[in-house]
C-alpha cells in the first residue's frame, strides 16, 4: 500500500537544515532556530508542503521518522490482534496486551524499501518516536496499553 508522508516528511527534512518554513504572524520565511519555531507552533499554524515521497511498501501505522544522509528510517506498529478492554481492571491493567509487531523501515528518497527489521519483545511491540545520536538509532518500545512496561 502506498502512502504520502506529507507533514512528517517535511518536518524531518527541515529539521536537518535547522530551519522551519511555516506561516505565522511573521509570514513565510526562514529565521531563528528550530527551537524558536517549534515553540511558536499552534493549531492555526499554516504549513507549506515543500516535498513529499510516495512510499512503495506497506507502512502499517507509522510512529516516527528520522533522516540520516540519503536514507530515511521509520518506526511503525503492525497490530495483529487489537487489545481488548477488561470490564474490571486485572493485575493493574485495563486491557489485554493484544498482539503485534514493531517495525523499523529504511527507505530511499524514491520511497523504495531498502531494508527492514522487527522491533520489540513479546507483548512489547509498540514503537514510539525515533532519534539518531550520530552513531545509533533509538526507538522506544512499549506494550500497547496504558500503565505498562517499555524498553
Amino acid at each position: 500500500m502506498k502512502r504520502l508522508l506529507g507533514l512528517a516528511l517535511v518536518f524531518t527534512l527541515l529539521i536537518g537544515t535547522n530551519a522551519v518554513y511555516a506561516r505565522n504572524s511573521n509570514g513565510y520565511g526562514k529565521s531563528g532556530t528550530i527551537i524558536q519555531h517549534v515553540k511558536s507552533l499552534n493549531k492555526s499554524t499554516k504549513w507549506n508542503l515543500v516535498d513529499s515521497i510516495r512510499l512503495n511498501f506497506r507502512t502499517y501505522h507509522p510512529q516516527g521518522m528520522v533522516n540520516i544522509g540519503k536514507y530515511f528510517y521509520m518506526s511503525s506498529v503492525e497490530i495483529i490482534v487489537k487489545p481488548e478492554k477488561f470490564e474490571i481492571s486485572q493485575n493493574g491493567y485495563d486491557s489485554t496486551p493484544g498482539k503485534g509487531l514493531g517495525h523499523l523501515f529504511k527507505f530511499n528518497q524514491k520511497g523504495d524499501l531498502i531494508s527492514q527489521t522487527t522491533l520489540g519483545d513479546s507483548i512489547i511491540y509498540h514503537p514510539g518516536g525515533i532519534d539518531y545520536d550520530g552513531k545509533y538509532i533509538w526507538v522506544p518500545m512499549a506494550e500497547y496499553r496504558p500503565d505498562s512496561r517499555s524498553i
